[in-house]
């Protein structure tokens, strides 16, 4: 499976304005939310979240705007915020591939051109 990060303009705003995505080109609802989470994270609070999970700092707040994060054992939950019961908007990632995904993106959202990355994961 494979995340990809590109970016594009918003279908929402309709502003001109393209912004960072990420999409998961496998069908994998864990996956295909958490990419919906790191979409709406910004530089600043990506960095914020990668500091604080390499100092295993685990009261740090990562949730969204839009997505609630827990963090247990070695999984983190996120959950849809408005709709939080329904099973069918929440997903379970491992914390190493939140970690590695986390990183990834980050390394996409500072680089100097704005071509698109492909990360591959052996998750299935």
């Amino acid at each position: 499976m494979n995340i990809n990060f590109f970016y594009k303009e918003s279908e929402t705003f309709k502003d001109g304005v393209f912004r960072p995505i990420a999409v998961c080109d496998g069908i994998n609802k864990n996956y295909e939310i958490f990419c919906e989470y790191i979409s709406e994270l910004d530089i600043e609070f990506t960095k914020n979240i990668i500091c604080n999970i390499n100092e295993s700092n685990f009261s740090f707040n990562i949730s969204s705007e839009s997505w609630g994060c827990e963090i247990d054992g070695d999984f983190i939950k996120i959950y849809f915020l408005y709709d939080e019961e329904n099973p069918d908007y929440t997903s379970f990632i491992s914390l190493n591939d939140f970690k590695f995904i986390i990183n990834a993106w980050m390394d996409f959202l500072v680089k100097e051109d704005r071509n698109g990355v492909r990360l591959s994961l052996n998750s299935p």
